[in-house]
């Protein structure tokens, strides 16, 4: 929440840098470059900009209750049922699943049977190899 008082600073306070934006480096209507100062000027906005954000974040933060950690309790939980449904889930195929999981089943089979005879025909040489460990990387 912003105070009145707050927001009035920060408003005179943007003004005096438009200001100052406006009258640094004019002089006789020629433009000097006057690049450190501004940046000066732009950096100190963004830290103000900044710190005025910042502050009401940790004004929000400390509202909060402490709350007790409990992710370690709540995970091994989960891990253990996960991997019970994980290595049961065979006996949970229904016949309205066999459309999707026999063509599936099927291809896996045949990749892993062809899979050694596959890696023994494929070339040896270098260029490939470091191509692949390249890809790999």
């Amino acid at each position: 929440m912003l105070e009145g008082g707050t927001l009035f600073k920060l408003s005179s306070f943007f003004s005096f840098l438009d200001r100052q934006f406006r009258s640094t480096g004019r002089t006789n209507n020629r433009i000097y470059s006057v690049d450190a100062k501004m940046r000066r000027l732009a950096i100190l906005a963004v830290l103000c900009l900044f710190l005025f954000v910042s502050s009401g974040y940790f004004a929000i933060a400390q509202e909060l209750p402490k709350q007790k950690n409990t992710l370690g309790e709540e995970y091994l939980k989960n891990l253990f049922s996960d991997q019970k449904k994980i290595w049961t889930s065979p006996e949970r195929i229904r016949q309205n699943n066999l459309p999707w999981l026999i063509p599936f089943v099927a291809t896996t089979g045949g990749l892993l049977a062809t899979d050694s005879n596959v890696a023994k025909q494929l070339s040896r040489s270098p260029s490939l190899i470091s191509n692949s460990r390249n890809l790999a990387n």
